[in-house]
């Protein structure tokens, strides 16, 4: 992994095992990693293809990446739950 997940040209790709891990933890939830911007919607597009448009607290929870939660980067994402 990257030595920084604040990085902002680092790829996401390198997290995507790892998010997969997380959904199977939380019963086998879709989860979408998604770029964030606290002053912007989320975008309906993710670096693994076209997402549908979802907004925070409607399509599911979301669920921050926790600082606490080793191997995972904290911020700019955010995991959206889209099923």
């Amino acid at each position: 992994l990257p030595l920084s997940p604040f990085d902002p040209f680092t790829p996401l790709g390198p997290y995507y095992t790892q998010m997969r891990q997380y959904s199977t933890a939380l019963n086998d939830k879709i989860l979408t990693v998604m770029p964030f911007d606290p002053f912007k919607p989320i975008s309906p597009m993710s670096p693994f293809g076209p997402t549908p448009p979802i907004k925070p607290f409607m399509s599911g929870p979301v669920f921050p990446v926790s600082p606490l939660s080793p191997g995972f980067p904290v911020n700019p994402f955010i995991i959206v739950q889209t099923h």
